[in-house]
């Protein structure tokens, strides 16, 4: 899904009990910032962000503790935007900051002019308690009763709000929002019912969670009314448990839909017959929730798209990536039999609380593209008998996960490479980098006379795993061609001369790196002995991004 860019606005700020200096400031030599500047970081417009103010040079964002509209006024009118109805955001809802947390406890009462102080720095705080504004246009006024949709991919989705005393604020659902009054806040809009669909309500959340005031819950519309202002209000026992984890959302019928509801794509695949299932409902596409996502579903949706369904495979827990923007279903139940994936019942659109870590996909038998059943590769390595583990199932290349995988699992696939097998080295956490796509084995376990690594034991279905691609399995065979080094042979690379480097060290004909746990001097020493230079004098450092080990003889 496309996203309006992240903007970044920079302005002067006046902290409450701290009023720093102004933009006129001269910048220090050096700094990236002048001193007292402020900015909205990673919001949509320029109007939002996380709130980052500079001191001595140097970027730093602010505590949500105490945060609140006072404070959020004082920043929205040192931007240049208007101080009524600004909003304070809390819990780093734009993306935590990195770096240091500069400022805590701020305590405005909005109209601030004392002289410079300096604020205590926090000392309870981490970077998911950033605070961020929502500020308003010069100018900005809403009416009672208004309406508006935030959050959305296009202006007929997203989080309703709705103005109450010249402020916006959000509508709880309490289990008595549902499509009527989502139709409504349709009707109110001027986003009439279509040939093709009505409104659709989306769960508590689904679109972001608000901030400040929730203005509303309980409302009863039938459908009909112009605006949600002539909806009765019915409070239920859940209305008292209100927070913005419950604010509402709403889909409206867009007179001319790009994509028609029901439709379903597959994203994120390495070739078209694989990938995240996606599914489109009012000119929204969202991703569907693993739960009750199994072989059924997969056939369904493999038919729809014009491959074949028999064996295809069931992909859960986001092994093509999570997505972004709106969740629309979940708990899918298919009979196998369906021609489309809508056919199938489900709890509702968007009617749920999953996370994108839950996505489902599918994986299609595809013969346009085939590979052989069973066939096993190895990907990344330098040489041919080394690299990331992938194996072959209905016509499409997946990982294998390196839970319990072993070096009897190995010497088999070296085997059925036509490699050595005795003395095959498995790899485990993505040595050779993490693959994409499937991960079609976890926990594989082979005796060792096997001659495919498909004839070996693995719990589960094929394409069945809790596994991420940071614990792809990758494997190290011992190579039958020209020899390379002995094992144990060490050398120096990447260095200025002879004397330094990077040291690799040799098995199975292949050299690799060593780790920087636990090396100090007295192993440099070791190295360059047996590398015939004289130990006296030997130092060791290591290069903190590539954790390779270097030395100095």
């Amino acid at each position: 899904m496309q996203h309006p860019p992240r903007l970044l606005v920079v302005a002067t700020v006046l902290f409450c009990g701290a009023m720093l200096p102004s933009l006129e400031a001269q910048r220090p030599h050096g700094r990236v910032c002048a001193e007292g500047s402020v900015r909205l970081v990673n919001g949509t417009t320029p109007r939002e962000g996380r709130v980052e103010v500079c001191q001595d040079g140097v970027w730093g964002t602010v505590c949500d503790d105490n945060w609140g509209p006072p404070d959020a006024r004082v920043v929205c009118r040192q931007l240049g935007f208007a101080a009524d109805g600004a909003r304070a955001a809390f819990g780093g809802i734009f993306s935590p900051g990195v770096g240091s947390i500069h400022l805590d406890d701020v305590a405005c009462n909005g109209d601030e002019g004392a002289s410079p102080t300096v604020p205590a720095p926090p000392l309870n705080c981490r970077h998911f308690e950033d605070a961020g504004v929502f500020c308003e246009e010069v100018g900005f006024s809403c009416n009672d009763g208004d309406v508006r949709l935030v959050g959305g991919d296009n202006q007929y989705g997203g989080r309703v709000e709705y103005c109450f005393g010249n402020s916006f604020g959000t509508i709880c659902d309490d289990t008595t929002w549902d499509d009527n009054d989502a139709q409504v806040v349709c009707n109110q809009l001027g986003f009439t019912p279509t040939p093709s669909g009505r409104a659709i309500s989306i769960a508590g959340g689904n679109f972001g969670r608000g901030s400040g005031e929730i203005h509303l819950a309980g409302l009863d519309c039938t459908g009909d009314e112009p605006s949600l202002s002539n909806c009765t209000i019915a409070l239920t026992f859940f209305s008292i448990f209100c927070s913005h984890s419950f604010d509402v959302g709403v889909l409206c019928p867009p007179p001319n839909a790009t994509c028609t509801n029901g439709d379903i794509r597959l994203v994120n695949g390495r070739i078209g017959s694989e990938g995240r299932v996606e599914v489109c409902y009012n000119d929204h596409w969202g991703t569907v929730c693993h739960d009750g996502w199994g072989p059924l579903e997969a056939q369904v949706v493999c038919r729809e798209l014009n491959y074949p369904s028999e064996g295809a495979i069931p992909i859960t827990f986001s092994d093509f990536g999570g997505g972004d923007g709106l969740i629309l279903l979940a708990n899918v139940n298919c009979s196998g039999t369906e021609a489309n994936l809508a056919e199938c019942p489900h709890v509702g659109i968007a009617q749920f609380f999953c996370s994108h870590d839950e996505d489902s996909g599918v994986v299609c038998p595809d013969e346009e593209n085939a590979c052989e059943s069973g066939a096993v590769r190895l990907v990344g390595g330098e040489t041919f008998n080394e690299g990331r583990l992938e194996v072959c199932f209905l016509g499409h290349w997946g990982t294998v996960c390196d839970d319990e995988f072993d070096n009897v699992d190995a010497a088999v696939v070296c085997g059925q490479l036509g490699l050595q097998s005795e003395g095959a080295i498995a790899l485990p956490l993505a040595l050779y980098g993490g693959g994409v796509g499937v991960i079609f084995l976890d926990d594989v376990d082979c005796l060792g006379n096997e001659t495919r690594l498909e004839d070996c034991f693995y719990p589960g279905e094929i394409g069945e795993s809790n596994c991420l691609h940071v614990e792809d399995a990758s494997i190290l065979c011992p190579s039958n061609e020209t020899k390379v080094c002995d094992n144990g042979d060490v050398r120096l690379v990447g260095g200025s001369g002879n004397y330094s480097g990077r040291v690799e060290v040799c098995f199975n004909n292949a050299w690799g790196t060593v780790c920087d746990d636990d090396w100090d001097t007295g192993d440099a020493e070791v190295v360059c002995k047996q590398l015939g230079f004289d130990p006296m004098g030997t130092t060791w450092f290591f290069l903190g991004i590539t954790y390779f080990t270097l030395y100095k003889c």
